[in-house]
């Protein structure tokens, strides 16, 4: 497969991955709001503004750089879930530098709770058996009808047909890059691949990242961006050994999940589903902090309010009934 791409497609892989993307230059719609309050590059406090602010909720300020990093790539990612795999896969395929930071002991995140991919259409395999959705033949425009219905019209469309357009040729990229077998599902609206699971793609991610010379920092999480003027150059972290300063030369990508393990965060941005959902599959480390990381450097919010849930799905699965 074709592996050039210019930085419009490595954002485009980044958005797919359900990614925030920062650095390479000004941030596009990100105007910076505060600013660490002693303005060092250890400061992670609240500014004034932020005062008596829910510190699980509040944003997290970005720091100044500090006077010497202690490592440096061309990509620094926050997060091992899918997003970030195969953002460091794809980087070392470009020829690119890449440093993974994961806050738990083992790569994967949120997506080794996941069981499936759901793509609209446009694979080999939907073409075959004549499958999309809404309808076949895929037409991207009704995709992202169906997509913004579903979203309560809180999706921004540009994104979602950009997504659209390249849901397919992203899905080839990663069987032939991973050498994946899927079995897809009987309404051709999702694949899996066996045994049922996200392991074997999670493995064969972060096997094809190592083999080409990406980081995987475990037991490091970050805590703050480090921003110079209005570039985000960095991550500041705390690792096994203590406080640590990696910088990213073209880019920083925050791909650590949402927050869904955040009740303060639910009860400010979602609060629907504290009242609707009983339970929840992913994994207690979806706590927020790249989306307060965002925050503090100015990213917009939209569709608030707006949540996916299984109706009984987590009910059957506990007690070995039905099928999930």
């Amino acid at each position: 497969m074709e592996t050039s791409m210019d930085r419009r497609h490595f954002l485009l892989g980044a958005a797919l991955s359900g990614m925030a993307v920062a650095g390479a230059g000004a941030l596009a719609g990100c105007a910076p709001q505060t600013t660490a309050a002693s303005g060092d590059a250890g400061s992670t406090e609240l500014s004034e503004t932020d005062e008596g602010a829910n510190p699980t909720t509040a944003p997290i300020d970005p720091v100044e750089p500090p006077a010497s990093w202690d490592d440096e790539a061309d990509i620094v990612i926050v997060g091992s879930g899918g997003g970030g795999l195969n953002a460091a896969a794809r980087a070392t395929q470009l020829g690119l530098t890449a440093i993974v930071l994961e806050k738990s002991s083992q790569v994967g995140g949120n997506s080794r709770s996941a069981t499936m991919f759901t793509i609209g259409g446009g694979t080999d395999q939907q073409n075959e058996a004549q499958k999309a959705t809404p309808s076949y033949p895929y037409d991207v425009d009704k995709w992202v009808e169906y997509m913004m219905m579903g979203m309560s019209q809180g999706a921004n469309p540009d994104m979602l047909r950009l997504i659209g357009e390249n849901l397919a040729p992203c899905f080839k990229w990663m069987t032939e890059t991973y050498d994946l077998k899927w079995s897809m599902g009987p309404n051709g609206d999702f694949f899996a691949v066996q045994p049922v699971g996200m392991d074997l793609i999670i493995d064969s991610a972060h096997a094809y990242g190592e083999a080409n010379g990406a980081k995987y920092l475990l037991d490091t999480e970050a805590t703050a961006l480090v921003r110079d003027g209005d570039r985000v150059v960095g991550v500041k972290a705390k690792g096994k050994n203590g406080e640590i300063f990696l910088k990213g030369a073209k880019a920083v990508l925050l791909t650590g999940g949402g927050f869904i393990a955040n009740r303060d965060l639910l009860t400010e941005y979602c609060p629907s589903v504290l009242d609707r959902a009983a339970s929840c599959y992913l994994a207690p480390s979806d706590s927020g902090e790249c989306f307060r990381m965002g925050l503090g450097v100015g990213a917009a919010v939209t569709n608030r309010n707006s949540y996916c849930m299984f109706d009984g799905g987590m009910d059957w699965y506990a007690t070995g009934a039905g099928d999930w």
